[in-house]
């Protein structure tokens, strides 16, 4: 009898069906039996979407890693376009600034909604204390139609508008990793990333990847069970570069149980009100 196909969801939530092709992007990571039955226990399957968060809790903690200029960057010092990091967890969230980018003064958003992992960007509801909020939640604001940009470019002076289709108030995946020298003992910061409207398709097939057939079961595993490799790829839609995320390998049950602390610390982390340091 066939295994059951997995409902897998994507980044916002939807139902993404199983793809038919072969191609690198949407291969499954296949992992040694013996790989996945180290880390029985260390997880329950069926709450791999993570922890629920409340509103933001405002404040700078784990500083951003930035895709600036087609390099990745912390705390401005360049760091390549390939990174080896452990993802912990990640969230949707709507960012809308009232002020163009300008890296040398960058400035938190007017108004911002986080959610839980694999939630739909339209069902977000903005903190009332957002001076930016305009509306009672995100699925009646004006601001996050398609075409908004343009419409609305009058209120965020300088700032450029790179499609006719551009919403305002953009959708992004958050993340919270560490650098994989953090496993060897190293003393690596952890971060937070934001991957840019542009590039949440390369975190759908991402998510992807994540599910293992183990003895005809299909099961997504979590993010922070796997080392991932980080790439910026040239011209993605119409942004100058974008994301690639590759599942290396499986992590062993010690270096999963050595991230326990950090992962912990990542769930209010993934929360915060963060200051703007990519366009």
């Amino acid at each position: 009898m066939k295994a059951k196909k997995p409902t897998i969801r994507n980044a916002s939530g939807a139902r993404v069906a199983q793809p038919v092709s072969s191609t690198r992007e949407v291969q499954a990571f296949k992992p040694a039996p013996s790989g996945l039955a180290q880390l029985q226990g260390l997880f329950d399957p069926s709450k791999v979407r993570g922890q629920a968060l409340s509103v933001a809790t405002g404040g700078v903690g784990w500083p951003l890693l930035s895709p600036r200029a087609g390099v990745f960057s912390l705390k401005r010092q360049p760091l390549g376009k390939i990174l080896d990091v452990v993802i912990f967890d990640y969230v949707t969230e709507n960012l809308f600034h009232d002020t163009a980018f300008n890296p040398q003064s960058p400035t938190p958003p007017a108004c911002q909604a986080v959610g839980l992992p694999g939630q739909d960007w339209a069902s977000l509801v903005p903190p009332e204390s957002h001076k930016g909020r305009i509306s009672d939640a995100c699925r009646t604001c004006s601001y996050a139609e398609w075409g908004s940009a343009a419409a609305h470019a009058k209120k965020v002076p300088g700032k450029t508008v790179i499609s006719d289709r551009a919403k305002l108030c953009g959708n992004y995946i958050r993340i919270a990793l560490v650098n994989a020298t953090y496993l060897e003992g190293g003393t690596a910061t952890p971060a937070v990333a934001k991957i840019a409207p542009s590039s949440l398709k390369a975190f759908d097939l991402y998510l992807l990847r994540l599910v293992i057939e183990d003895e005809g079961e299909s099961t997504p595993y979590p993010p922070y069970v796997f080392l991932t490799r980080l790439s910026l790829v040239a011209g993605v839609g119409n942004a100058p570069f974008g994301w690639d995320l590759e599942p290396l390998r499986l992590l062993t049950r010690d270096e999963v149980e050595r991230l326990a602390d950090l992962r912990k610390q990542a769930v209010p982390e993934l929360a915060r009100t963060q200051l703007r340091t990519d366009a």
